[in-house]
């Protein structure tokens, strides 16, 4: 007994060594918090409605920083083509606005011309305050291609991350510059969580594309 007694605390220190060898192995708190968002995902296919929409948007919002009205049409134009629609009923029809941008710019520039109902891709826009974030649900339907793009109007630093309903992440794509997709197949209907952060201190306007 009393041996036992005298090598414990023999013992004792060599676990505590051990420890903190093993601590030595431990990287910084601080490169934890500040280790890179790493992007997963599918990416969409380019040839789709929602990307269609997505690089029209993308060529309009770069046409009216360089005040380009032939360019800012083009993007009316395929806007209208693919029957691209805002979200929500009150807010501006982008293939409108800019076609008028464009005629006032130059008058000879023929606005496009809708036929029918639109159908094509849904889409939101809106402004994210610095470090500041958006989320949006939304429903898609088992064995139908789910797609969703981001489109900053200037190079940013937003992030979108896309969950499942149990919180799973389906999609992420940090630091965002020009616009990045989501493609999935859901498997179930779900109602999904699209979140899109900005990581800067600077406000920054955004475009996002639903199917």
């Amino acid at each position: 007994m009393n041996s036992y007694l005298a090598a414990a605390p023999k013992i004792s220190l060599v676990l505590v060594l051990a420890f903190c060898a093993a601590c030595t192995h431990l990287p910084p708190a601080g490169s934890i918090a500040s280790a890179p968002v790493a992007a997963i995902g599918e990416d969409a296919d380019p040839r789709s409605s929602v990307m269609r929409t997505a690089n029209a948007i993308a060529q309009g919002e770069a046409a009216l920083r360089s005040d380009q009205a032939d360019s800012l049409m083009r993007a009316a134009q395929i806007l209208a083509a693919v029957g691209a629609r805002p979200a929500d009923s009150n807010a501006d029809n982008l293939a409108n606005t800019w076609a008028q941008i464009a005629s006032r710019q130059n008058p000879q520039l023929v606005a496009p011309i809708y036929r029918g109902r639109l159908l094509g891709p849904a889409y939101k826009s809106g402004t994210i305050t610095g470090n500041g974030s958006i989320v949006i649900e939304q429903l898609f339907l088992a064995g139908k291609k789910a797609t969703v793009a981001l489109v900053p109007a200037a190079a940013s630093k937003l992030t979108i991350h896309v969950k499942n309903g149990n919180g799973e992440p389906i999609c992420v794509k940090p630091k965002v510059k020009e616009k990045a997709s989501c493609q999935w197949l859901p498997v179930f209907t779900d109602r999904f969580e699209i979140r899109v952060q900005n990581q800067s201190q600077t406000s920054v306007k955004y475009h996002l594309v639903l199917n």
